[in-house]
């Protein structure tokens, strides 16, 4: 999602600090500004509502009180949330918000947030669309970030956290040490080589553009991309595209499988092409782990022109997703970015991964 004017103020907090240089940083009290424009507030929010998994990542990460959050993953559940959220957000203190409608009709979320009356509600990109039915019942902040400035938008957003809380000085504390590792990591990036971002999900892995959707991690980490972002144009770098419905006819059935077959065999041709230029580091973000299905790492074991390559040989494969603190989930959120910087930290001072790959 693309970001307004308001990264400019954490643009320029982003650099000086990034340059090594201090700020001070000030937020004008009670108007908050955010991804949709200005919330105000006539008051600290003392019962708050939260709709995304990255806000909710970010506001536990600065401790914040809630009152209602996304409904962790129950029993039935294969969705695979952090354990200390899990732990942390399943107690009968908080109003637990189910996931929003699908099929067109009430969305039992609303009904909750109306119910509950907060002083506020924040939401994150996926519920960033759901302002004007939110809109009424109180004051909204949108905690999306940005897929091309990742680091200014979450600055940002910790900013913002800080401002709509009477937690600046905590907000900018937290934003300089982020920051802080962030420029560390960069400066060891530099001297890494290239990088390869892949998405994992089901049986296929897709090499991510500096601009697709994961392509954030590379401004994030500051590793040279091995690819450009114009390359794979027309190539999913998502989900995979659905395949013919029970209600279409032969004929239908037949084009929709030469149709899935041909974009198959095109993006097997594009990772091996990709995979031949020899990124020297492969960062992993993993769907299937966040459903609790099969791990990337055996589909990248049985995917020859992974398996061949010098990164995979060597271990300089890092798995983003490995214990559920996903991205596919809450990308952007902060204890997520503060935990995958030491991540690749730590695994370009061992000179490789954890050895996930079998």
């Amino acid at each position: 999602m693309k970001i307004s004017s308001r990264c400019m103020l954490a643009a320029g907090v982003v650099l000086s600090l990034l340059s090594g240089a201090p700020s001070a940083v000030q937020a004008e009290s009670r108007k908050v500004p955010h991804v949709q424009g200005v919330a105000e507030l006539p008051a600290v929010p003392r019962k708050v509502a939260v709709l995304g998994l990255a806000a909710l990542d970010t506001l536990d990460a600065l401790g914040v009180d809630l009152a209602a959050v996304p409904a962790p993953p129950s029993g039935e559940s294969t969705v695979r949330w952090p354990a200390h959220l899990v732990a942390r957000y399943s107690g009968d203190r908080y109003v637990r918000l189910p996931a929003a409608a699908r099929d067109g009709g009430a969305d039992p979320r609303i009904a909750g947030i109306k119910d509950l009356r907060p002083d506020l509600i924040i939401v994150d990109g996926r519920g960033g669309g759901q302002l004007d039915e939110l809109k009424g019942i109180a004051p909204i902040v949108d905690l999306s970030v940005s897929n091309t400035s990742l680091v200014a938008s979450v600055a940002q957003n910790i900013l913002t956290v800080g401002a709509a809380f009477g937690r600046e000085k905590e907000a900018g504390d937290r934003l300089h040490a982020l920051l802080g590792e962030i420029r560390a990591l960069r400066e060891q990036a530099a001297k890494q080589g290239t990088g390869l971002v892949m998405f994992a999900v089901g049986n296929r892995v897709m090499p991510q553009q500096p601009d697709a959707r994961f392509g954030m991690i590379y401004e994030l980490v500051g590793i040279r991309p091995a690819l450009r972002p114009d390359e794979g144009q027309g190539l999913s770098t998502g989900r995979p595209q659905a395949a013919a419905s029970a209600d279409d006819g032969p004929e239908a059935k037949a084009a929709a499988e030469a149709a899935q077959k041909e974009r198959q065999a095109a993006e097997e041709r594009y990772l091996s092409e990709v995979m031949a230029r020899e990124p020297d580091w492969l960062f992993v973000v993993d769907r299937n782990a966040a459903f609790g299905e099969a791990k990337a790492a055996q589909t990248m074991a049985a995917t020859p022109a992974i398996a061949n390559s010098k990164a995979w040989r060597e271990g300089k494969v890092v798995f983003l997703d490995q214990d559920g603190a996903n991205w596919y989930l809450m990308a952007g959120g902060l204890g997520l970015l503060e935990k995958s910087v030491r991540q690749v930290k730590a695994a370009f001072d061992a000179g490789k991964g954890a050895d996930m790959r079998r």
